[in-house]
């Protein structure tokens, strides 16, 4: 019996797909297949392609992190180095400090000093990022993370 090939992603993906339903998000790392985001067996709808693509490009984070903790690496080759991380925040026009809030990791400046090994899941999402709309997205995200946690503290976690 001969099988469908399936089509396998080279790249990461994280995009909208819109239908007449709304729209759904689609996401792949290299070597899978391609898919939707998914609940209960059935894809996500999304009321906006923002909302999709933001979705999407979390779940490609949420897989990187999995990989990261299981100590795979979806490219193989040498880990990202301390220079090629402040080469690429430069390309990207971004601070340490907003690539701090989007990583979620609190570590870029022992990374970028040399201090710990850059995980893959930095050049993952930084190759993302290089989709200016993926970037506003996951930086509007991480403001929005900030003031929430801003918001939920008490008086006399503040002063």
């Amino acid at each position: 019996m001969q099988y469908p090939k399936i089509q396998r992603s080279k790249i990461y993906v994280a995009k909208a797909v819109g239908d007449r339903s709304g729209f759904h998000a689609e996401f792949a790392n290299p070597g899978y297949p391609a898919r939707n985001i998914q609940d209960a067996g059935k894809d996500m709808i999304f009321s906006s392609a923002e909302r999709a693509e933001l979705a999407a490009a979390r779940m490609v984070i949420e897989m990187a992190n999995d990989r990261l903790k299981m100590k795979t690496n979806s490219r193989g080759g040498p880990p990202m180095s301390p220079a090629e991380l402040s080469e690429r925040l430069s390309d990207l026009q971004m601070s340490p400090t907003d690539a701090d809030a989007i990583l979620e990791t609190g570590k870029i400046m022992e990374w970028l000093g040399g201090e710990r090994k850059i995980p893959n899941m930095a050049r993952i999402i930084l190759d993302l990022m290089q989709d200016p709309a993926i970037k506003e997205k996951l930086l509007v995200d991480a403001a929005s993370k900030k003031q929430e946690r801003i918001t939920a503290c008490t008086p006399s976690e503040i002063g």
